[in-house]
């Protein structure tokens, strides 16, 4: 008896060992290519790897604690995307609401109860770092749009008091030692005309450039105004920005930019009705 439980100890034995064996060399390769991996990124950091600055700093957005859904200027492009109201078809859990002639953004439900002159969304827009606080002037057109990062989630601790449902940063394309030029027009249902363009040049080598960027957009209304007259959904928009670029010296940089914006519009008409009587308030 005692002869089974020794051979019984010894096949026991064995199987730990082999299998022990097998868990190593199945993990060598692995090693091997994880090694790989990292050397690569090192070499290239920024090949195949999407970068955010959600926690004001550049990081990669697998690294990031935060739920980021970045947008790159192609997949905007690809989108058809041309303001910032279209944003929420290519971003899940974003809504642009349009009150009257306010626009308020909402992530996961959370928003603003409040339109009026003076209040302030619940979800902050930054367009090149700075806060845009005016709900009237949140439909921003996009002629040069280089990314759109929608942080979801509380972000108060970076971005303030008004994040408290998250945030939207929107980056606009930087002037170029490089002349580029880009310029689009589309036509569309309800004569709509749109005029994109875009246009970066150097001023000094390696020193001093500068951009220029626009869009026109004019839309016939998609339906008539039997009160008032005129048509509703009618938009004639245009915008202008500029930025200059100076650097000095090297890893000195300074960016001055400034932009106008004008967008009339009658996208929505609703009044509200309340009733009072013994037959509507008990």
């Amino acid at each position: 008896m005692s002869k089974i439980h020794q051979f019984d100890r010894q096949l026991l034995t064995s199987g730990s060992i082999m299998s022990a064996v097998a868990l190593c060399i199945a993990s060598v390769p692995g090693a091997a290519l994880a090694q790989d991996d990292e050397a690569s990124v090192a070499e290239n950091p920024l090949h195949g790897v999407i970068v955010v600055t959600a926690q004001r700093r550049s990081e990669r957005l697998t690294d990031v604690p935060v739920s980021v859904t970045a947008l790159s200027s192609e997949t905007i492009a690809a989108a058809g995307i041309t303001d910032t109201y279209s944003l929420q078809q290519i971003s899940p859990g974003l809504r642009m609401e349009r009150l009257g002639g306010y626009t308020q953004p909402s992530i996961r439900g959370v928003t603003a109860g409040s339109t009026s002159p003076g209040s302030e969304a619940n979800v902050a827009m930054y367009v090149d770092g700075i806060y845009q606080p005016n709900q009237a002037a949140n439909t921003i057109d996009l002629p040069d749009v280089a990314r759109v990062e929608v942080l979801k989630g509380p972000q108060g601790t970076l971005f303030g008091r008004n994040a408290t449902g998250g945030a939207i940063q929107i980056f606009t394309r930087e002037p170029s030692y490089q002349t580029t030029a880009d310029f689009t027009v589309s036509y569309g249902r309800f004569d709509n005309f749109a005029v994109k363009a875009f246009i970066a040049a150097p001023l000094v080598e390696d020193r001093l450039a500068f951009s220029i960027s626009g869009a026109y957009e004019d839309m016939d209304g998609w339906n008539r105004d039997l009160v008032n007259g005129g048509s509703i959904g009618k938009i004639e928009s245009r915008l202008i920005r500029a930025k200059l670029l100076f650097e000095p010296v090297d890893g000195v940089k300074f960016t001055l930019g400034g932009q106008y914006s004008r967008r009339p519009s009658k996208a929505t008409r609703w009044d509200r009705r309340s009733a009072s009587g013994p037959m509507t308030s008990p």
